[in-house]
């Protein structure tokens, strides 16, 4: 019976090199990339470009044409899927490549066996995004109706007094100001070798309205029209070695406790981001899996204080994300790190039918997270609309994970605003919100939406 595995190093020259240097060592010439390219790289696969890498996830497309940041080139990922005929064979692959360490010096090179294999469901148990269905389904409208937005509105909760700390690339005011939200500040940062002021955000060949930000804001706004937001630029465009990012994010949610405890007033921090592949960690499960890790101590710490809201990712087993190997995708495999915390909201994603997207991660959350019992984490929590266009303009879209953590935190924002539901503690109105979610596959919680769907004629 035929077993895949995955080779995965940062770029085709650096793979190249690491396999070199082991056929040396043996004196076995088929370890060698371009051998292994010909005897047992999958039917589908496809080397690469000039740049040395065939990672699709940033590309850029403009009027039909691919385009790249030049100083991504570099690093962006180069993968190649093997075939092997038998589990001997694959075995024995394992056993060679691993004293091969990667060009950071730590990590063994990515070459695991797949352990699922992600066969369609029924038809009408998910949705992709893409694959001959649309990149979007609904509108915003419909996503309000959904989650019974109307509801904020008619008992006057617009999120006043709330702060909501956007944890993204950045954000820029000019467009948080048209939108008619509330610019505060933010705290400037050093991300992708340049230093990032709050509220000036500006992506090459991207209007900021179609940016990661822009998305994020509009659904804050739409719901929580008079909280003030305030602007974090920590994330880079991709997070391609763990160890870096989790100090550096230590010290930025260092900062984020202080000013939080310090200024009077309900917090909401809004994090749409997280890891998508555990290659990216010198040590397997050092941050991904290990609860006591700084930056995961640290982050805990604060949803005891303020309602801190994460994207479960777009690892899901149907149409997850691209960067991602088969090791990390599907049920109790796709929710890493901080975003299955038990002390934070771990946002899943539906259509504004209701529908789950296939892409959104699947719980549960980190093995090492479980409570004292063994019990799993529950992650995600709840489930909200994703994938919907703006009502007026078809061509702004709110996609993934990123979308339904937005419209949660706006949700929580405006909750943050009643003279009851503001004084609960994170937890007590985590629960409040699960218990009074919608369910979409029966009572309890589910793997794919959580407790259900955010329900707020009940929830108010």
């Amino acid at each position: 019976m035929p077993v895949k595995l995955f080779l995965f190093e940062k770029n085709m020259a650096t793979l190249n090199a690491a396999l070199a240097k082991r056929a040396d060592e043996l004196g076995q010439e088929w370890l060698k990339l371009a051998n292994l390219i010909e005897k047992y790289a999958h039917e589908s696969f496809v080397p690469g470009d000039e740049y040395g890498f065939n990672n699709p996830s940033d590309m850029k497309e403009i009027d039909g044409k691919r385009l790249f940041e030049a100083d991504d080139r570099p690093d962006l990922g180069f993968g190649v899927p093997l075939v092997l005929p038998d589990r001997e064979t694959a075995r024995n692959l394992l056993e060679v490549l691993e004293p091969v360490r990667s060009s950071e010096g730590g990590q063994i090179i990515s070459c695991e066996l797949t352990p699922m294999t992600a066969e369609l469901a029924p038809e009408g148990q998910h949705w992709c995004a893409g694959r001959g269905q649309g990149y979007s389904f609904g509108n915003r409208a419909a996503a309000r109706r959904l989650i019974g937005a109307d509801r904020l509105k008619a008992k006057g909760l617009r999120g006043k007094g709330v702060h909501v700390f956007v944890v993204d690339q950045g954000l820029n005011q000019s467009y948080i100001e048209r939108l008619g939200g509330n610019f505060a500040t933010g705290v400037p940062w050093e991300t992708d070798n340049k230093v990032k002021v709050p509220g000036e955000e500006k992506a090459p060949y991207l209007p900021v309205e179609r940016g990661h930000g822009g998305m994020l804001v509009r659904s804050l706004i739409d719901l929580a029209p008079e909280s003030k937001i305030y602007d974090f630029p920590l994330i880079p465009r991709r997070i391609t070695g763990s160890d870096f990012f989790g100090l550096n994010a230590t010290y930025a949610f260092w900062i984020i406790r202080l000013l939080c405890d310090t200024l009077a007033g309900p917090w909401v921090i809004l994090n749409a981001w997280g890891l998508v592949d555990r290659f990216a960690e010198t040590v397997r499960g050092g941050y991904s899996n290990n609860r006591n890790h700084w930056l995961n101590i640290l982050i805990a710490s604060i949803g005891t204080r303020h309602d801190v809201i994460f994207a479960a990712g777009n690892n899901g087993q149907f149409c997850g994300d691209p960067r991602a190997t088969g090791y990390d995708l599907g049920p109790g495999r796709s929710i890493f790190g901080a975003n299955g915390l038990p002390e934070v909201y771990s946002a899943g994603a539906v259509r504004t039918d209701g529908t789950w997207v296939g892409a959104a991660s699947q719980g549960p959350g980190p093995s090492g997270f479980a409570v004292s019992t063994g019990i799993p984490v529950q992650k995600p929590d709840l489930a909200a609309p994703s994938w919907f266009n703006e009502d007026r303009d078809a061509a702004l879209r709110s996609g993934g994970t990123s979308s339904a953590a937005a419209v949660l935190a706006g949700v929580v924002a405006a909750l943050r605003s009643h003279p009851e539901l503001g004084s609960m503690t994170p937890a007590a109105l985590r629960q409040h919100l699960r218990g009074n979610s919608r369910p979409t596959n029966g009572p309890g919680w589910s793997r794919r939406t959580g407790t259900g769907i955010v329900n707020l004629t009940d929830v108010l």
